[in-house]
């Protein structure tokens, strides 16, 4: 209903009819009270009111719209700006476990280096044993 009344006939242009019959009821209930006609002064009286109290409605319901509307705008950017941060949370924790897991694989390849290196150590010493056993072999007098 209210989309139909906007196209038909925009607020605006409503107002302005209500701001000129206020303006010639008040004209008119002047007139009237000049002339000495006071039960037709107060009816004008009555429209100047009435009329008065229809644009003050007009007035505070698009206030009211404009308010729920810039409300709405603002919640809406909050909103999206949380769901991103939650994804940006859930990612961060997803980071923190991986490089825990990447630290904790680490640790166990920095043991298994540490276990093949004593290994190659003990290896290379057996070599130079015996490489110099050999160097040192002396061929036998039979």
């Amino acid at each position: 209903m209210r989309n139909l009344l906007n196209k038909l006939v925009s607020p605006i242009a409503v107002k302005i009819v209500c701001c000129i019959l206020i303006l010639a009821s008040a004209i008119s209930a002047v007139s009237d009270g000049i002339e000495g006609k006071y039960s037709e002064m107060h009816n004008h009286i009555n429209w100047v009111i009435w009329i008065s109290l229809v644009v003050g409605l007009i007035v505070t319901v698009e206030k009211r719209n404009e308010e729920i509307e810039f409300k709405d705008s603002y919640i809406k950017p909050l909103e999206d700006y949380k769901v991103l941060t939650d994804a940006h949370i859930v990612s961060l924790k997803e980071l923190i476990e991986a490089y825990k897991n990447r630290c904790e694989g680490l640790e166990e390849q920095i043991e298994n280096y540490k276990k093949l290196t004593e290994m190659n150590e003990k290896i290379i010493k057996k070599n130079d044993k015996i490489i110099e056993e050999y160097k040192n072999h002396k061929l036998s007098r039979f």
